[in-house]
C-alpha cells in the first residue's frame, strides 16, 4: 500500500515539496494508530509534571493492544504515567517521526507501582533528534 506523499494525486491537497517531508516523517506514526479506538479508561494516560511539556492520548487496537500517541514534548525524555493496562502487559516499545518510523524500539526505563489500589506504569521516553518539539507513538507488548 503506498502511503502519502503521493506527487500527482489528487487528494484536495497539492503537492508542495515543503510539506512532503512532514508527510514523509510523521506517516509512518499514523500508520501506527491505524484502525485505533478510543480508551475511556479514567486517566489512561498523563504527562508527568515535570518531566517535560507534551500532550498525550490513550487507544486500544483492535489486537488490544494499547497505544499512546505524544507530541509537543519540549525536553530530551518525557514520563508518561499509565492506569489501567491489563496484567498481560510486560513492557512498553516506541517509535519516532523520520527515517525509523515503523521500527519499534523497546523502552527499558518502564516501572510498575501500585496507587490506591490501582496499578500505575511510569514509562520514560528519550528522543534522540535534534527537534524543538518532539513526538512518538508508544504501545504495549
Amino acid at each position: 500500500m503506498q502511503r502519502a506523499p503521493i506527487p500527482a494525486a489528487d487528494h484536495c491537497i497539492s503537492y508542495d515539496p515543503t510539506t512532503a517531508g512532514y508527510y514523509a516523517n510523521y506517516g509512518g506514526l499514523f500508520a501506527a494508530i491505524e484502525g485505533k479506538k478510543y480508551n475511556f479508561a479514567p486517566h489512561a494516560v498523563s504527562v508527568l509534571e515535570g518531566s517535560g511539556a507534551g500532550i498525550a492520548n490513550a487507544f486500544v487496537l483492535a489486537n488490544q493492544t494499547l497505544v499512546y500517541p505524544i507530541s509537543l514534548v519540549t525536553s530530551p525524555s518525557v514520563t508518561l504515567e499509565l492506569r489501567f493496562v491489563p496484567d498481560a502487559v510486560s513492557g512498553f516499545e516506541a517509535t519516532f517521526p523520520g527515517a525509523a518510523a515503523g521500527q519499534w524500539v523497546k523502552l527499558p526505563n518502564a516501572t510498575q507501582t501500585t496507587a490506591s489500589g490501582v496499578k500505575v506504569w511510569h514509562v520514560n521516553v528519550a528522543f534522540a533528534d535534534r527537534k524543538l518539539y518532539h513526538a512518538a507513538i508508544v504501545r504495549s507488548v
